[in-house]
């Protein structure tokens, strides 16, 4: 079997391999990057990651990609935290996702 890859998608998988082999305190000159390779793992990974996902179709449509469910689950992710930490009084949540995997973390307004 012929183990030697071809193509671009072939040579970025054997730089990645290479890569991997390599120590995190091994500083990288290579593939256009001048730092070390624990670093460079990282972001080429990210990269990898985001590559993959915006190829598919669906990729930042829908609602969970709009500004008002961001900001609102931004709210509701700080809202929590609060709880937590401070203590506070939490109502409600905007986001159903998160209302429903935190509803035992929220106060009924009656019991004032």
């Amino acid at each position: 079997m012929n183990t030697k890859r071809r193509g671009a998608a072939g040579r970025i998988v054997d730089d990645w391999r290479a890569l991997l082999a390599l120590p995190d305190n091994t500083p990288v000159r290579a593939w256009g990057w001048d730092d070390h390779a624990g670093r460079v793992k990282v972001s080429m990974r990210e990269r990898l990651h985001w590559k993959i996902s915006s190829q598919c179709p669906w990729y930042g449509y829908g609602r969970k990609w709009t500004e008002i469910y961001q900001a609102d689950l931004v709210r509701d992710c700080d809202a929590i935290r609060r709880k937590m930490q401070q203590r506070v009084r939490l109502y409600q949540l905007a986001t159903p996702e998160l209302r429903r995997r935190y509803a035992h973390l929220l106060d009924d307004p009656r019991e004032v």
